[in-house]
C-alpha cells in the first residue's frame, strides 16, 4: 500500500510504530559525518586517557629527577662548605707562608751582610798577612837573600842616588817614580868573591798568593831601574804561587821566592 506523512506528527507515529527506520532516518537527517561523531569522541576520550597516564608517568619521572637533584644540590652544599673550610686552610697556609718568606728575607739579607763582612775581612786579613809577610822579608832579608848574594842590604828609594837624580831631572815619568816607590822591597847585594863579584839589586813583589799582577809588576819596576843603570832583578816572593803565575813569571824572566825556609 502506498505511504504518506501528513504532517510531523504522523511521521513520528511511524517512526514508533517502525523503530527499524529511526536509523536509516538519522542517517538521511545527519549524514555519516554526524553519525561517527560519537566513535571520534569514544577514540578521544581512550587518546586522552592514555596521554593522562604518559602524564602521571612523567610526572613520577619528574619527581625522581626532583629528588634526586635534591640529593645533587645536598651534596653540593656539603661540598662547597668542604670547600670554604680548604679556603680557610689555605688562607692561613698562605698568612703563615708570607711570614716564612718574610723570615727568609731576613736570613737573605743577614747572609748578605755576613758575605759583605767576610768580604771585608777576608781582604783585610790578606792584607794584614802580606804586610806581615812583608816585614819578615825585611827583617830576615840576610837570612833569605844571603842564600844567593852576600853583604844583604835592603835599602829605600831614596837612597839610590840616580834614580832620585833622575827623578829630579824629569828622566823618568812620574809614574814611573811612583812605581819604584811601591816596591815592597828592595835588596842589594854582591854575587861571587873576590875580583869576580858583581853588584847585585833585586826589585821584590811580596805577597801571601803571589798573582799575575804581582809577577808583572816586579818585573816592569826592575827594567825601569835597570834603565837608570841599577843591575835590578825582578823577584815575586810568598808563599804560594799557580801554575800559571809560574808560566808568566818564567816568561818574564822573574825569579819566583816562594814559601822561603828562613832562620
Amino acid at each position: 500500500m502506498a505511504f504518506t506523512v501528513s504532517d510531523v506528527r504522523d511521521l513520528l507515529r511511524v517512526l514508533r510504530e517502525n523503530p527499524e527506520w529511526k536509523e536509516e532516518v538519522r542517517r538521511e537527517l545527519l549524514g555519516e559525518e554526524i553519525l561517527s561523531l560519537p566513535a571520534l569522541v569514544r577514540q578521544n576520550s581512550e587518546a586522552i586517557d592514555r596521554l593522562a597516564e604518559q602524564m602521571t608517568r612523567s610526572e613520577a619521572r619528574l619527581e625522581g629527577v626532583e629528588a634526586r637533584l635534591e640529593g645533587v644540590e645536598a651534596r653540593l652544599e656539603s661540598v662547597e662548605a668542604r670547600l670554604e673550610g680548604v679556603e680557610t686552610r689555605l688562607g692561613g697556609v698562605e698568612t703563615r707562608l708570607g711570614g716564612v718568606e718574610t723570615r727568609l728575607e731576613g736570613v737573605e739579607t743577614g747572609l748578605q751582610a755576613l758575605r759583605s763582612d767576610f768580604g771585608v775581612l777576608a781582604a783585610d786579613v790578606g792584607q794584614l798577612k802580606g804586610y806581615a809577610l812583608e816585614a819578615r822579608f825585611r827583617e830576615r832579608a840576610d837570612g833569605i837573600f844571603g842564600r844567593w848574594i852576600r853583604r844583604v842590604k835592603v835599602v829605600k828609594p831614596r837612597d839610590l842616588t840616580a834614580f832620585e837624580a833622575a827623578d829630579d831631572a824629569g828622566r823618568i815619568s812620574e809614574a814611573e817614580a811612583h812605581a819604584v816607590r811601591l816596591l815592597d822591597l828592595i835588596v842589594t847585594g854582591r854575587r861571587g868573591r873576590g875580583d869576580d863579584a858583581e853588584e847585585v839589586m833585586f826589585a821584590v813583589e811580596v805577597a801571601s798568593t803571589i798573582d799575575n799582577g804581582d809577577v808583572t809588576r816586579a818585573a816592569d819596576r826592575a827594567a825601569i831601574l835597570s834603565g837608570l843603570g841599577y843591575p835590578a832583578e825582578p823577584v815575586a816572593a810568598g808563599n804560594s804561587a799557580s801554575e800559571a803565575v809560574i808560566r808568566l813569571a818564567r816568561e818574564r824572566g822573574v825569579f819566583l821566592l816562594v814559601d822561603p825556609q828562613t832562620p
